[in-house]
């Protein structure tokens, strides 16, 4: 192994240096190392693999969307919505953003207020809710829903 010093000067009293970019491989910057670096291949599938996936990617999107129209029509609630996402893998990667969407009387604006008001990012899911995040969710809209059943009776 071959030791350059760096054209740099080294603090008084310390050793200078050593710059191992001289040894093949090593240097950060040459293309051979960034060509190899990171870089993960995908293994080809096959065609009924492929279709596998494809199929499981289809009815994961209409899980999703089955819990989005159940939220809407009132079929469930905040609450049920958020303890499925904690069982099913497929739930919990709908975003919190759409989910609020989907409360009945809820649109783009109050959706955005209420998720700046309780520190959610927009593009959180579900699965990455904090348990503060949460509760200030299910305390917004049951809040709102006993409100609404007390003047609608």
């Amino acid at each position: 192994m071959m030791i350059i010093e760096r054209s740099r000067r080294a603090p008084l009293g310390h050793p200078p240096v050593p710059c191992l970019a001289s040894r093949p491989g090593t240097d950060p910057y040459s293309p051979t190392a960034h060509e190899t670096r990171g870089i993960v291949t995908i293994p080809p599938l096959s065609d009924a693999q492929r279709e596998q996936a494809r199929h499981a990617a289809t009815e994961a999107r209409r899980r999703r969307a089955e819990v989005k129209r159940a939220l809407r029509a009132g079929e469930q609630t905040l609450a049920e919505v958020l303890a499925l996402a904690e069982r099913d893998d497929v739930i919990a990667q709908i975003k919190v953003v759409d989910i609020v969407k989907c409360v009945p009387r809820v649109g783009d604006v109050r959706a955005a207020q209420v998720m700046e008001r309780l520190e959610i990012a927009p593009n959180r899911r579900l699965r990455g809710l904090g348990r503060h995040q949460a509760a200030g969710l299910l305390a917004e809209f049951e809040a709102r829903t006993n409100r609404t059943n007390r003047t609608g009776s």
